[in-house]
């Protein structure tokens, strides 16, 4: 079926997945969420067309290199795994503006893709933001709820084309500013922290 594009095997029992499937080099989408995967085979590089790839569901613990020879992706959704850090090279996929990184296991970060928009961190183990998430000056959503962080970088307010920010359930006790700079900010969740006041910036 060389010529199939899109491919859903999504809620199966799936624990491995045919070689076969490397050579349909003309799909674009490609979801395998809700299986019983533990790894990505190398032909996974194959598959250059693709612009959604969807791994959600799984029980991966480490991606393969490969991946970042998927430069045509825009959607990747590694939501529901048991991954505890990110590659480097998961900032060579230059098109990425969407990633899907809720309930894993993350206690740190890589440098994430320039051109993300959409960020979806909830439900891990981070403790800090590191600097280089302010670079994302295209981010719209940005979803930190139920980590364990207790403070928030000043360079927050750098993301000034953020329309969602999403801290609940963390251990923040206060909050910077520089919120006040997120002027397109249409949904801002901060329920249950342990905050006793809220900064005049928040006023504008």
């Amino acid at each position: 079926l060389t010529a199939l594009r899109n491919l859903h095997l999504d809620g199966n029992q799936l624990t491995e997945l045919p070689d076969g499937i490397g050579n349909l080099t003309a799909l674009t989408t490609l979801s395998l969420r809700d299986n019983q995967l533990t790894g990505i085979p190398d032909w996974i590089g194959a598959l250059a067309a693709l612009t959604q790839l969807n791994l959600g569901g799984n029980g991966l613990t480490a991606l393969p290199e490969l991946l970042s020879d998927l430069s045509a992706l825009t959607i990747l959704n590694l939501h529901d795994n048991r991954l505890t850090a990110l590659p480097d090279w998961i900032g060579r996929l230059a098109n990425l503006t969407t990633l899907f990184l809720g309930r894993n296991e993350l206690t740190q970060l890589a440098d994430s893709p320039a051109n993300l928009t959409g960020l979806y961190l909830h439900d891990n183990q981070l403790t800090e933001l590191p600097g280089s998430l302010a670079d994302l000056t295209a981010l719209t959503e940005l979803t930190l709820s139920g980590n364990q962080l207790t403070e928030l970088p000043d360079w927050i307010g750098n993301l000034t084309t953020l329309t969602r920010l999403t801290l609940h359930d963390n251990q923040l006790t206060e909050l910077p500013d520089s919120l006040g700079n997120l002027t397109a900010l249409r949904n801002l969740h901060l329920d249950g922290n342990q905050l006793t006041e809220l900064p005049e910036s928040l006023g504008k």
